[in-house]
């Protein structure tokens, strides 16, 4: 790009977290949990790839997220939790055909110089009650170009194109960042031999005369201002202007399918003991924690004109409002799909009360089975998690990462970070974790159950992606794409997803053309069904979704002081 753009035609400013009014940045990320690796330049490369994917695709749809620990399983010329280069990640994408999507394989920081293989199964797996497998087929993303770029004038050029990753020095007081004002070190390391980092840099700009980066570090979302910073530009501050790595998204960021590498086909995909497995309880029992928990009017009530044919909360108005995809059954089979779906949902909520605003908050499903809240991974309730979250409040994911285990409900159960110790044969891993003292909690104002169409398109037009039961049949299971119906003569709830909007079928299928349905979101990994979503008929044959659903309303906090980071994003912070 610099050798098409020169520095005049470069525009003052750009920032990916706020360009046209969209944020275009992923969701914010922790390689220091659940053990302390050194995984910063496999997340600095990933996060940058995945920036550039939602930039390719445009601002509306689901989010990407992929995978670093294929990175560090299988990309032998870097040295997984030891370091690494982001050159050399995106020539492992580009020789692996493709990198797959984190709900195939979630973040464990681990790499191949801690133990860890590369099976199938460390690329892709699913898991059930019965145990784990490889994912016989699944999406990958991959590279079309990818190179360096070397000091300003280059990196703003490239920048037009999206996020970079680049190596950086970390002086002490840079770990105890946070985040108010334009970061400057002045000891003075800026040479290529103080590099001990690697971050991605999403913008550019000047305030009061002091040009900066926009940086996006992986130490969570409680260092620096929801884990970014303003880093002084143009005077090779921390030695950020030494050395960037970029990487174009192949195929328009669109994914192509990979078979998994195995010589036996998988079993069959459902056991009897899988399609009876409950996650969630047969109904919510709201008096057991309290009750519902109701102090405005309900939106079914107050909604005079009916709502719109078709709503989608992934597009209103060219822009998507729906947080990260998950997967509950991996590492392991955990059946908290109930965490998943009040999760999901909630911070979709805060999405839309920030109209979109950066920075996106992905909250913790992780916290609710520590501290019981609502269940454990043997089922749940949403009722219980609502309670618990008004009550307690719930950190983000990059407090506690989810493990599909259940850990202690202590500090460190809701909030930790790892440093370096405790190690054996010289490596720095796998740490020592301690409580984070200060972390910044969600809460809860309302919440409460609907149920029937009319209302839940009500609660989901007005304020949001609401949870509901289902009964998760065998057929349900095996989905794949199209709008879904079985005919059952009664239903037991067992399984809990998100519901963010309804539709009616299109002319591309002419079987089912007029039928409306609902949109819903799932957690059982992007392979499953329509990218993880999946579309299901509306008023009958549709596995009794619409009898006992559930929502939240997240608490307004306090104005985001104007001295910090994002001034475009002055808007209440849930």
């Amino acid at each position: 790009m610099h050798e098409i753009l020169s520095l005049a035609a470069l525009p003052a400013e750009l920032d990916w977290r706020w360009k046209d009014g969209v944020n275009f940045t992923t969701v914010s990320r922790n390689q220091h949990i659940p053990k302390y690796c050194g995984a910063c330049w496999s997340f600095a490369a990933t996060s940058c790839l995945a920036d550039r994917i939602r930039i390719a695709r445009g601002p509306v749809g689901r989010e990407i997220n992929l995978a670093m620990q294929v990175i560090l399983n299988c990309d032998k010329v870097d040295m997984g939790c030891s370091g690494g280069d982001a050159l050399s990640a995106y020539q492992f994408i580009k020789n692996l055909s493709g990198l797959p999507e984190e709900t195939c394989q979630l973040y464990a920081a681990e790499g191949h110089d801690t133990g860890k293989s590369c099976t199938a199964m460390d690329i892709c797996k699913t898991c059930d009650s019965s145990g784990c497998r490889p994912q016989m087929e699944y999406p990958v993303y991959n590279v079309a170009e990818f190179g360096n770029v070397y000091g300003e004038h280059e990196m703003m050029a490239e920048l037009q194109r999206g996020p970079i990753a680049c190596a950086i020095a970390t002086p002490e007081d840079f770990s105890a960042y946070l985040g108010y004002g334009i970061y400057e070190d002045m000891s003075g390391m800026n040479s290529i031999t103080d590099i001990d980092h690697l971050i991605s840099v999403v913008g550019y700009g000047s305030e009061d005369g002091v040009p900066y980066w926009v940086i996006r570090n992986s130490w969570g979302t409680y260092w620096g201002y929801y884990g970014f910073a303003r880093v002084r530009r143009g005077v090779n501050n921390i030695a950020i202007e030494t050395e960037c790595g970029w990487g174009t998204p192949a195929n328009g960021g669109h994914p192509t399918m990979m078979k998994a590498n195995v010589s036996a086909p998988r079993a069959e995909p459902l056991l009897a003991v899988e399609a009876t497995a409950s996650c969630r309880v047969e109904r919510s029992d709201w008096t057991a924690v309290g009750g519902e928990r109701v102090s405005s009017p309900r939106p079914h009530d107050v909604l005079t004109n009916a709502a719109p044919s078709t709503w989608d909360w992934r597009n209103v108005s060219g822009k998507s409002y729906v947080s990260r995809d998950t997967n509950e059954n991996i590492p392991k089979y955990c059946a908290s799909c109930w965490a998943h779906a009040v999760a999901s949902a909630l911070s979709d909520r805060i999405a839309i009360a920030r109209n979109g605003a950066w920075p996106e908050i992905s909250l913790s499903p992780q916290v609710l089975l520590n501290c019981r809240g609502g269940g454990s991974c043997s089922g749940g309730d949403p009722a219980g998690a609502y309670a618990y979250i008004h009550r307690h409040g719930i950190t983000d994911e990059t407090c506690q990462v989810y493990q599909a285990t259940e850990l202690e409900c202590n500090i460190e159960g809701k909030c930790m970070n790892c440093a370096p110790g405790n190690s054996e044969h010289g490596l720095t891993w796998p740490g020592k974790c301690e409580a984070v003292a200060d972390p910044i909690m969600y809460f809860i104002a309302e919440y409460g159950s609907v149920r029937g169409p009319h209302n839940m398109k009500a609660e989901i037009f007005m304020r949001g992606p609401i949870g509901c039961g289902m009964e998760a049949t065998a057929g349900f299971r095996n989905y794949t794409r199209g709008v879904y119906s079985e005919e059952l003569q009664s239903t037991t709830i067992n399984h809990q997803v998100s519901l963010a909007g309804w539709s009616v079928a299109g002319h591309n299928e002419a079987v089912q053309n007029g039928v409306e349905h609902w949109i819903g979101r799932n957690s059982w990994g992007t392979y499953w069904g329509e990218g993880g979503w999946f579309r299901i008929q509306m008023h009958r044959n549709n596995l009794g979704i619409e009898e006992d659903c559930d929502w939240g309303v997240p608490e307004p906090s306090a104005p985001v002081p104007s001295s910090m980071i994002e001034a475009r994003a002055q808007l209440l912070y849930m």
